[in-house]
C-alpha cells in the first residue's frame, strides 16, 4: 500500500515536495558513511574500549595518556602504577622500531575508543554542547544515531513536511527547516555546557514541521492519498493524531534509545518555534473539515490459561514469521508473571531472531543470577556468554562471574572461560581484594597465565601482605610457564612465530 500526504486544500494544484525529498535522501544517505549508527552505540563504544584496554595489557611498556590510564583503569593512580608495573615485568620491550609500530596501533585504538574527533563522525560533525562547533550547528541535523531515531525522523517528515513546504513554499520551508533545527540545538547546549556527549538528528526540525502543522490545522484534518492496487482514494487524518505520532516517536526514541533524552528539551523548543512563526505571520488558512473516520476498535486479548499455552501460542506465531505477535503474547504473559523463567528463555530467543534482545537483556540477567543461585552453574554459564554476546554492557558482581569460568573451561569453551575471567577482573577495579586476586590467579594458571602473572605481581607487590597469601601466591607463580617472547606485530595474541 502507497501512502502519500495529499496537500491542505484539495481543489488546488499541488507541487512535488523537493525539499522534502531532498532532506530525506541526504539523510539517509548519509547514515551508512557512520556505520548505520553504530559507532555511536554503547556495544561499539564498549567493544573499541575493550580493544584498547587489551591490546594495552599485552604490551604494557607502551605509554598512555594520563587521562586514558585514568579512564581505563580508575582513579587510584598508585594502585594503577602498581598494576602496569606488574604487567610490564611480565612483558619484556621488544626493539625500538617493532615499539614505535606497536605505539601507533595503540594511539589509533585509543583514539576510536575514546571518540577523536578525527576518527568520530560523530564528535566531528555532531553538535558539542562543551565545545560547538560552527558547522557543527547545522551538520548534526543531517547525522542519526540509530535506526529508530533516523527511521522515526524521516517518517514524521515524510507525513508532515509536504504540508508545510506547499503552504509556504520551498525557500521559507528550507529556511524554517534549519532554523527549528539550530534553535533546537540552542535549547540543548545552553542548557547542557558541560554535556561532551555529541547531539545528532533533526528531531528539531521535524519538531518544528510539526509545530507548523498543528498551528495550521489545529481544528481540522489533513487529508492523504493512498493506493493498495485494486483501490485508491483519500482520507484525512485530524492534526492532533500526526501530533501524537510525533509524540509517540519521541517517547519510544527516548526509551529504546536513553542517550537521546538529553534532545528531548530541543524537541519542545522546535515544536513551539514552528507553532509559534506560523501564527506570528497569520499563515493559517482555512482547513478541509472532513470527519475524521473512529478508529476501529480491536478485540481485547485472549487470557491464556497457563504458561504452557502461552509458550505453544508464541511459537506458532513465531514459526509463521510473526515475530512481532509472539512478543506480545510473551510480553503479556511476562507482565502477569514477572520472572517466568521459560517465558523470559523464549522472549529472549525471540528478541535475538528479531534484532532487539537488549530490550531484554535484564530479564535474562534476573535468570543468570537465579540460575547461580541455584547453583546451575553449567546452565547459568551458557546463558550469560550468550547474554553478552548480544548485550556486551550487562555486568554482574565479579564473584558470580568467577562461578562461570570453571563450567566454561569443563566444556572445553576457553575463549568464552578467559573472557569472563578478565571482566571478573575488569569488574573488581581497584577494589580487588587479595583474596579475588588469588582466585583469578589461580582459574587464569591454565587458561591465560599471563593475566595470572600479571594479578600475582599486584599481589606480591602489596604491603603488609598475609605470610599465607604470600606463599600462596608464590606458589602459583612457580607453577606458571616460562613468559612468552612478545609477539611479532600484527600478529594475534598466542600466534606461534618462526
Amino acid at each position: 500500500m502507497l501512502l502519500i500526504p495529499a496537500g491542505q486544500e484539495p481543489a488546488s494544484t499541488r507541487r512535488i515536495p523537493w525539499v522534502t525529498l531532498a532532506l530525506v535522501i541526504v539523510c539517509a544517505a548519509i547514515f551508512p558513511l557512520t556505520g548505520f549508527g553504530t559507532w555511536n552505540t554503547p556495544f561499539k563504544a564498549a567493544q573499541r574500549n575493550e580493544e584498547a584496554l587489551r591490546f594495552f595489557m599485552d604490551h604494557p611498556y607502551l605509554t598512555l595518556r594520563p587521562e586514558v590510564e585514568t579512564t581505563l583503569f580508575g582513579t587510584d593512580q598508585a594502585t594503577n602504577r602498581t598494576v602496569i608495573d606488574g604487567l610490564k615485568a611480565s612483558h619484556p620491550a621488544p626493539g625500538q622500531d617493532v615499539a614505535a609500530q606497536e605505539q601507533v596501533q595503540l594511539d589509533r585504538l585509543v583514539a576510536g575508543a575514546f571518540n577523536d574527533p578525527g576518527i568520530d563522525p560523530y564528535q566531528r560533525f555532531g553538535l558539542v554542547p562543551a565545545h560547538p562547533g560552527a558547522v557543527a550547528w547545522v551538520t548534526h541535523l543531517f547525522l542519526h544515531g540509530g535506526w529508530l531515531a533516523l527511521i522515526g525522523n524521516l517518517l514524521l517528515l515524510y507525513l508532515v513536511g509536504p504540508f508545510v513546504e506547499d503552504a509556504w513554499g520551498a525557500p521559507l520551508y528550507g529556511a524554517l527547516y534549519l532554523t527549528c533545527g539550530i534553535v533546537a540545538g540552542a535549547a540543548v547546549v545552553f542548557t547542557h555546557r558541560d554535556l561532551t556527549a555529541p547531539l545528532v538528528g533533526a528531531g528539531g526540525a521535524v519538531a518544528g514541521c510539526v509545530g507548523v502543522l498543528l498551528a495550521r490545522h489545529r481544528a481540522g484534518s489533513v487529508p492523504f492519498f493512498y493506493w493498495a492496487v485494486v483501490r485508491q482514494g483519500t482520507f484525512d487524518v485530524p492534526a492532533w493524531a500526526l501530533a501524537l505520532v510525533w509524540a509517540g516517536v519521541q517517547a519510544a526514541v527516548v526509551h529504546f534509545e536513553p542517550s537521546a533524552g538529553t534532545a528531548a528539551l530541543g524537541n519542545v523548543a522546535g515544536l513551539g518555534l514552528g507553532a509559534a512563526a506560523t501564527l506570528a505571520m497569520k499563515k493559517t488558512a482555512p482547513a478541509t473539515r472532513h470527519a475524521a473516520a473512529p478508529l476501529s476498535e480491536h478485540a481485547a486479548a485472549r487470557p491464556v490459561a497457563n504458561t504452557r499455552a502461552v509458550l505453544l501460542e508464541a511459537r506458532k506465531a513465531r514459526e509463521s514469521g510473526d515475530l512481532e505477535i509472539a512478543i506480545s503474547i510473551l510480553r503479556q504473559h511476562l507482565a502477569e508473571n514477572p520472572g517466568d523463567r521459560d517465558t523470559v528463555l523464549a522472549l529472549w530467543n525471540v528478541c535475538v531472531e528479531r534484532g532487539n534482545a537488549a530490550e531484554v537483556a535484564p530479564a535474562m540477567k534476573g535468570i543468570v543470577r537465579s540460575e547461580l543461585q541455584n547453583n546451575q552453574l553449567d546452565v547459568a554459564a551458557a546463558h550469560w556468554v550468550e547474554l553478552i554476546r548480544f548485550a556486551p554492557t550487562m555486568t554482574l558482581d565479579t564473584a558470580s562471574l568467577l562461578k562461570m569460568v570453571p563450567p566454561l573451561a569443563a566444556a572445553r569453551r576457553k575463549d568464552d572461560a578467559v573472557a569472563v575471567l578478565r571482566r571478573a577482573l575488569l569488574t573488581a577495579g581497584t577494589s580487588l581484594s587479595t583474596a579475588t586476586a588469588l582466585r583469578i590467579a589461580a582459574l587464569g594458571a591454565d587458561l591465560d597465565p599471563r593475566l595470572a602473572r600479571s594479578v600475582l605481581q599486584l599481589v606480591l607487590g602489596r604491603q603488609g601482605l598475609d605470610p599465607n597469601e604470600r606463599l600462596q601466591a608464590e606458589k602459583i607463580l612457580a607453577a606458571l610457564p616460562a613468559a612468552p617472547e612478545p609477539a611479532a606485530v600484527g600478529a594475534p595474541a598466542g600466534t606461534p612465530t618462526a
